[in-house]
Order: C-alpha cells, then structure tokens, then sequence
C-alpha cells in the first residue's frame, strides 16, 4: 500500500498550526521540514519553536532535517536533552541528509542509540550507489528527492525516476527492509509514475494544499494511486 503524507514547510508556526488542525482525521502521519537556510538557500522554524505545535504529537512524524551538520544542529537544539523533545510524537522517523553532514555515520548512531526510526535523504545529485549497503542494512526508511532541496513549487525531474528503481531493485535482492520515499513535486501527472517505479511513501506539498483544499485533493491523488497497477517484485 503506498501512503500520501502531508508535507508541512513554513516559517510560519501559526500556518502549520492551522495545517495540521485540518489534518486531523484525515491522515494519521504528516512529514515536517526543517531548513537552516545552509543546507538550502531556504529557512523554516527550527527544532525548539517545532515544540509550539500543540497539535505534532496527534500523528505519526517524518522529521525531515535539511541542515548542515545535523549532528551539531540536533545538538545545538537540545535534541539529545532530557525532556527537550518530549514534543514529538512516539513514532517519530529522524531523516538526515547524506549530503553536506561530515558526520553522517555517528548521526544515524547516535538516532538509532536513541531510539529513534532513522532514514536518509538523498538530493538530487546524489545517487543510490553513492551510499554503502551497509548503512541501507540498518535504516528504516530511504527518501530521494525529485526536486533540488529547499523550495515547493518545483518541477518534478522524471530521471530521478530511474534511481527509484534502482534502489526498489537493491533493496528487493537485499532483502532490505527500509521504506522508499519521495519527496518534490509530486502531484496528478506523475504520481503514477512515482507508484510503478516503487515509491511506497509519497510526500506532497503543493499538490495537496493548492486551493486549500486538502481533503479533496487527497482523496484525488488516493484515486489514481488505486487506479495504478503497482509493479510486483519480480526481479530475477
């Protein structure tokens, strides 16, 4: 079953705030990003104002970190502190990025030594071979950008669908048992496309709050999701 999820991305506390009320009952997981303005030309509220939504710990959490250093920055919040993410939901999925993190192996530890799901994020001049089985073996969940990191609105890159098999491909021979994820302009005339390719997690933006009207608009990307024939797993 693939699953559309709610991307919240906003410097506004009060906007997410109001997304995430007209979410209730609606989805049981949202995906939030959060961006320094380092890692991408782009900023959000940060970790210890992400503690002023009442509403977070309502639903399952993709905690999407665009940062630099996302060691340094976890830390720098006060991530790692006793009661300081209290906020956040008990399913909480941590992604980092490969990209620009000098301590991306320590990082995925020291998530996973504290009980956190983890995942990686790859951006789009990355590729699924630039990183080693052996930290595919120990995740939870593998997101690839179809857009360059930091904006919504962006055009969705149809070659980026070519990585998705890819890694729909290792993950089946290696039994792996991460999710895929993507995530950038995702909407009507390519969602399809996303499902066939092995997407099992959809993150939508744009495509879900245009109008604002979320309701409808998921239910619309649900139908074609449905009407898809997903590809089986036969790879030889």
């Amino acid at each position: 079953m693939v699953n559309i999820v709610p991307t919240i991305l906003t410097q506004d506390l009060s906007q997410a705030q109001t997304q995430l009320q007209s979410l209730l009952g609606l989805v049981k997981d949202v995906h939030l990003d959060v961006l320094d303005g380092r890692f991408a030309p782009n900023l959000t509220f940060n970790l210890k104002k992400a503690a002023e939504l009442k509403l977070l710990p309502k639903f399952n959490l993709f905690l999407h970190l665009m940062v630099e250093d996302a060691l340094a920055y976890l830390t720098k919040n006060g991530f790692f502190k006793t009661g300081q993410n209290v906020f956040l939901p008990k399913k909480t999925t941590v992604i980092i990025h490969r990209e620009k993190n000098p301590f991306f192996k320590k990082t995925l530890a020291v998530l996973k030594d504290k009980g956190f799901k983890i995942g990686i994020a790859l951006d789009t001049e990355s590729k699924v071979d630039d990183v080693s089985g052996s930290i595919f073996a120990q995740v939870d969940f593998v997101l690839l950008l179809m857009v360059k990191a930091g904006f919504s609105g962006q055009k969705f890159i149809p070659s980026r669908l070519n990585q998705v098999k890819i890694l729909d491909k290792m993950r089946f021979r290696n039994s792996f048992k991460f999710k895929i994820g993507l995530d950038g302009g995702i909407g009507k005339d390519n969602i399809r496309d996303c499902v066939q390719a092995g997407a099992q997690v959809l993150f939508v933006h744009t495509s879900l709050w245009q109008n604002n009207k979320a309701a409808q608009n998921l239910k619309n990307l649900k139908k074609l999701i449905h009407e898809t024939r997903q590809k089986p797993n036969t790879f030889s």
